[in-house]
């Protein structure tokens, strides 16, 4: 019963498109950035458990030890990345050192941030593990990754991207497609990339508070000189 059930999610995983996948892209002022993938197998747990003769509850039960499996094999081939799962979700956390740019432009008043991003890593379960693919490459995906996409599209599934930059965004494209933004916030769909590749850029932008601090200081100044003039004048008067 469990290698049937076993060799079913994972066929199941691998064909259907009832599985949600999301990047998290955070990037700090500095440039560091932190990549999280999460793989929610929810909806196809509840639309699977009836076929594996289990109850709802014993199936996720056993979803979940599965994923835990992957997770200690991603955490042991993969040094300094991080795995861990809750419910039928399992997240990869791992420092994101290739496949962007990062520019921070100093100016006056506002400091702006440019992030290009042209590739992410891809997760798919092979066989009895969980292991990383070749890279989604945007400006030019090969076909085995953009089939992937539509099939999870295709199924209602998701495969989103969200970047969070360091400041309040004021442009978000992935090629001629355009990111829903709230805030440091971009939000893409990879299917939608697949269709129409591009690589992403996004920028943003604050107020360069240095700059603010001398102007401030240079106002106080002249403050500080013309109550100063005044109180010599009406001294002088007296």
């Amino acid at each position: 019963m469990r290698r049937y059930f076993t060799l079913l999610v994972v066929i199941a995983l691998l064909l259907s498109g009832c599985v949600d996948h999301r990047y998290n892209l955070s990037v700090d002022r500095t440039g560091d950035a932190e990549l999280r993938m999460t793989l929610d197998v929810t909806q196809l747990t509840n639309q699977l458990y009836k076929e594996s003769g289990m109850s709802r509850s014993k199936f996720r039960e056993n979803v979940t030890a599965q994923l835990n499996e992957r997770c200690s094999k991603i955490e042991d081939e993969y040094p300094g990345t991080k795995c861990m799962v809750s419910l039928q979700k399992m997240t990869v956390i791992q420092s994101f050192e290739d496949g962007f740019l990062f520019e921070k432009k100093e100016g006056v008043p506002y400091i702006t941030y440019t992030l290009e991003v042209d590739r992410l890593p891809l997760y798919l379960v092979s066989g009895d593990t969980m292991l990383k693919e070749e890279y989604i490459h945007l400006e030019g995906m090969s076909k085995e990754n953009y089939d992937y996409l539509k099939t999870v599209e295709s199924g209602n599934g998701k495969t989103v991207l969200v970047i969070e930059m360091p400041s309040d965004i004021i442009y978000a494209k992935a090629g001629s497609i355009n990111a829903e933004v709230d805030g440091k916030k971009a939000e893409f769909n990879l299917a939608q990339i697949a269709e129409e590749p591009g690589g992403i850029m996004v920028v943003s932008k604050e107020l360069n508070m240095f700059w603010v601090y001398v102007f401030v200081g240079i106002i106080a100044v002249i403050i500080i000189a013309l109550i100063m003039k005044i109180f010599r004048k009406e001294k002088v008067q007296e």
